[in-house]
């Protein structure tokens, strides 16, 4: 019986974990909707989303802030983390490239659904948060597009419900590289955070492109 107790007590506070994880980074009470896109509207989003990297020739190596426009203390005005946003499929996978060594607006290359170069006519769900959909951020065509679901749910409690459903979160299972930087088509190589700690590179949060 000690050993069931035990057990059911390190259950616990797994469960409790998990929870709170996911009260720490979805802080904000963002609830879920989607929206209707065309194949070109969802390019035109990416494209907006790219603007967060720096135009920058050849392929390295770089370090993240030789390659973002993020904002530091040395460039406050540049742009927040929060406004970098990728794209995945849920049926096939999405993919992409983004071409660094384009201006911005130009940088989307080889947007692909499913393995096939996507129909700039073709339509979209587009699951987005409730921030981003009344304007967050300034994406196009987020606040005129045709909403297909909004049943005011929290993106924080859909997370939570669905780890207590499911038990177990597999990292396999949402593993997936649905884009990559390149420069003038060549796959772009970063340099690890640790080597640019090592060279006195201030280190940053954020997201790291591999």
């Amino acid at each position: 019986m000690a050993g069931r107790r035990h057990v059911l007590c390190d259950l616990i506070r797994m469960v409790c974990r998990r929870l709170t994880g996911a009260f720490r980074r979805r802080i904000y009470d963002n609830t879920l909707l989607g929206i209707t896109f065309t194949g070109a509207e969802v390019k035109a989003y990416l494209e907006k989303s790219a603007v967060y990297c720096k135009q920058v020739t050849g392929t390295g190596p770089f370090a993240p802030s030789e390659l973002t426009n993020a904002a530091t203390v040395l460039a406050p005005t540049g742009i927040p983390d929060y406004n970098y946003d990728v794209m995945g499929g849920l049926d096939k996978p999405l993919t992409y490239d983004i071409d660094v060594a384009q201006a911005p607006g130009s940088r989307i290359l080889n947007l692909s659904y499913g393995g096939a170069l996507i129909d700039p006519a073709a339509q979209f769900v587009v699951a987005i948060s409730n921030y981003r959909q009344s304007g967050g951020g300034g994406f196009p065509g987020v606040t005129t597009a045709p909403v297909v679901y909004n049943a005011q749910a929290e993106i924080r409690q859909l997370i939570i419900d669905w780890v207590t459903s499911h038990g177990v979160i597999n990292p396999a299972a949402f593993a997936s590289v649905d884009w990559r930087l390149v420069s003038d088509g060549q796959p772009v190589q970063i340099l690890p955070r640790a080597v640019c700690c090592s060279g006195g590179l201030a280190p940053r949060s954020g997201p790291t492109f591999t």
